[in-house]
């Protein structure tokens, strides 16, 4: 059984040499021993040393033996047939040397970090702008300029978290900070509960189970300032590249919800609308009452199938409300949309869209939608940001 994961002790190494003098295979050592193979072989290969040869009689020849198993293994000079009168100089493998400087490397690499104070400047400068000044996400930023850091995510995160860099703390990488968890407040239902017959989140589900649903695209609305005459957006999410769409609404009521998959439909045409928002799901929010309408156009033709959530389950649509949080970190909670426009809006959904998530494999949605998408996404008007110009922060209303 192989021990490969356990480390040799100074008895295997002892056992190592004895077994070496005695030409015995690295595969056989390592049988007897319970390591594999390679491990035999690395522990020679890895602590073998020169040893120059002393002699006062004749002329040494300086150079060390080449043979055969000192280009592979066993790698030393233990177990030649020459080892006692060859006048080269020898690769030697002494057990307790070898296990002293085992030890030592054991304690340096755990215990000092790879980076000095220059690199550390480095990491500094070169993250600063992009996580303080334009507050792109951890994530984002790693997948844009990785290439650059030389280091691996979790490595960049330890040296934050202890303080290495000196601009760049915590509380300044927004998904490292968690937030104090808000009172959920009480959700409106629709009415009307006819509405919701043959479109439960079952029904849903069996939908799409018999359906060939390319796109399957969920729908909620954001809430800014509590009020009467205050803006809000609607949001709809394409599962497959988590790439979101949002409007704004002066109100958020039932019309304001159709008034906007008319306009999808006008600007898209109702075959790319149909095909692209085959499947809609949403919560049983009131803005979501006239489903017949939402479901057919004027011209009484059906251009999407409308499903709810259960009450109380939104994590049903879970990939568009954790996708909210995205816009929250434009928009505060209880941040009024009354100053924004639908050009603002465009914009922040740009950045939104453009940065990267490890969810993604590191990509960002742009780069995860399909071809046909792609071309509905131009006609909206959606552009693509340059990871470096990615901005996650309000800051983005100021310029």
């Amino acid at each position: 059984m192989s021990k490969s994961s356990k480390h040799l002790s100074l008895n295997d190494r002892i056992s190592i040499l004895q077994f070496v003098t005695e030409n015995k295979s690295m595969r056989k050592i390592g049988r007897t021993l319970g390591y594999s193979a390679s491990t035999i072989s690395r522990e020679l290969s890895h602590h073998r040393y020169l040893s120059e040869a002393k002699s006062f009689n004749r002329k040494r020849d300086s150079n060390s033996c080449h043979s055969s198993r000192l280009a592979s293994a066993p790698w030393v000079c233990h177990g030649c047939n020459r080892y006692g009168h060859c006048q080269k100089d020898k690769y030697l493998y002494t057990p307790k040397f070898a296990d002293q400087d085992y030890r030592s490397t054991l304690i340096v690499s755990r215990h000092k970090v790879g980076c000095g104070s220059d690199a550390f400047d480095y990491l500094n400068d070169l993250l600063l702008p992009l996580i303080k000044d334009k507050g792109q996400s951890f994530n984002h930023v790693f997948a844009s300029i990785s290439n650059q850091l030389g280091i691996s995510k979790s490595t960049l995160y330890r040296y934050i978290d202890k303080g290495y860099l000196n601009d760049i703390k915590n509380i300044d990488l927004p998904r490292r900070v968690r937030y104090k968890p808000h009172r959920s407040s009480k959700s409106t239902v629709t009415k009307d509960t006819t509405i919701r017959i043959h479109r439960t989140y079952l029904d849903f589900l069996t939908f799409i189970k018999n359906n060939k649903c390319k796109y399957i695209c969920e729908i909620d609305s954001v809430i800014g300032s509590k009020g009467e005459d205050e803006k809000v957006l609607l949001t709809l999410l394409f599962r497959n590249s988590n790439f979101m769409l949002a409007f704004l609404r002066n109100h958020n009521d039932a019309q304001s919800v159709v008034d906007i998959f008319d306009r999808l439909e006008s600007l898209l045409g109702f075959a790319k609308f149909a095909s692209l928002f085959h499947v809609v799901l949403g919560d049983n929010g009131s803005e979501f009452a006239y489903v017949d309408a939402l479901e057919a156009n004027h011209r009484k033709l059906q251009r999407c199938n409308f499903f709810y959530c259960d009450a109380r389950a939104s994590q049903q649509k879970g990939k568009l409300e954790k996708n909210h949080e995205f816009i929250r970190y434009y928009l505060p909670q209880g941040t009024s949309f009354n100053h924004l426009s639908q050009c603002d809006v465009d914009i922040m959904m740009n950045h939104i869209n453009s940065t990267k998530r490890s969810s993604l494999n590191d990509k960002s949605p742009f780069e995860c939608l399909t071809k046909s998408q792609i071309t509905a996404i131009k006609k909206l008007g959606y552009t693509e940001i340059a990871p470096q110009q990615v901005i996650s922060n309000p800051s983005l209303f100021r310029k």
